[in-house]
């Protein structure tokens, strides 16, 4: 964290101050609700520089990453607040987005990290985590733990035999993921639509893409038990995902209307590619080679159907 940084912001929440001052004792109510409002946020900017800003060191004991989520949560819940009181048209209400979406994906790669530690996962889903959570502009200062996942991560994997009936054209998952990694770059390209429901929409999406992610890791390994674990809770998530996009849809009109549809469709769409998924990690386990693959074909056609969805949403926001 750059020291001037913080002393510039000194300065403008000072500089603010009087300005705020100066306003209640002409009298001037809007002025100074605006300047209490501008102070509020500059003050949350001060204690999101001091608590590191976008840079995250995560402790490996549960108690305290449960401590460190908790003050995590606590800032954005007060950045929150704060932003409620600052109009659209402010021109610096883009840099606190951008803060407001960081804040949010230091708890979410805080409570994974906890998930993975409590229910003693494998290193490699920690890996995962750690890559998501530096896409969306997070800084990991890595512990011992976090160390180990990078390692893990980038580790070539031993190849074991697999049973010469079945035979999966692995290249097919490649696609499956590939596809679902470009659907959803669009969608985090479309951050914070303006309804109560979109942080719940996220929520459930970013939940139930990291748990797709993980079972395909599972799969193209052949832990299909793993596997079918990760994509059942993918399509309970991606169904809730549904749910709050429908009821984000019913609250709006028009084009509004038209993208929470297709959204909704489109997160249908993808809790059908799971299911599938885990109809093929299933028949991979117990079942018929050949529905196996037929399995993953279906799961790649349908990811092609949700990005059709996925277009028609993106073309009605365009629109607006």
């Amino acid at each position: 964290m750059p020291e001037d940084d913080v002393d510039i912001l000194i300065q403008r929440i000072r500089l603010t101050e009087e300005h705020h001052k100066a306003a209640s004792a002409k009298g001037d109510e809007i002025e100074a609700e605006f300047l209490a409002a501008k102070l509020a946020l500059l003050k949350t900017e001060a204690k999101y520089l001091l608590a590191g800003g976008k840079s995250l060191e995560s402790p490996d004991v549960l108690a305290q990453i449960d401590f460190a989520l908790s003050k995590k949560k606590a800032l954005l819940a007060e950045l929150e607040r704060s932003l409620k009181g600052m109009p659209q048209d402010y021109i610096e209400l883009a840099k606190y987005r951008r803060i407001e979406k960081i804040i949010s994906s230091q708890c979410e790669y805080l409570s994974a990290k906890h998930t993975v530690i409590a229910e003693n996962r494998r290193l490699s889903e920690l890996g995962i985590y750690i890559q998501l959570a530096e896409e969306n502009g997070v800084d990991i200062v890595p512990s011992t733990l976090e160390h180990e996942a990078e390692l893990d991560r980038f580790k070539p994997r031993k190849m074991e035999k697999r049973k010469k009936e079945l035979v999966i054209d692995f290249r097919m998952v490649a696609v499956v993921l590939i596809v679902f990694l470009l659907i959803f770059s669009v969608y985090l390209g479309a951050f914070w639509r303006k309804t109560p429901y979109d942080r719940e929409i996220i929520r459930s999406y970013v939940i139930a893409r990291n748990h797709y992610i993980a079972g395909n890791t599972y799969y193209t390994q052949g832990e299909y038990l793993g596997a079918v674990k990760e994509y059942a809770t993918a399509a309970a998530f991606f169904n809730q995902a549904k749910e709050t996009a429908d009821l984000a849809a019913s609250s709006r009109s028009g084009k509004m209307n038209v993208y929470f549809q297709n959204k909704g469709r489109f997160f249908t769409v993808w809790e059908e590619v799971s299911l599938k998924m885990i109809e093929s990690s299933e028949q991979s386990l117990y079942g018929d080679p050949e529905l196996a693959v037929k399995a993953v074909e279906d799961a790649v056609d349908l990811a092609g159907i949700a990005n059709s969805y996925n277009e028609l949403a993106e073309e009605a926001w365009r629109l607006l």
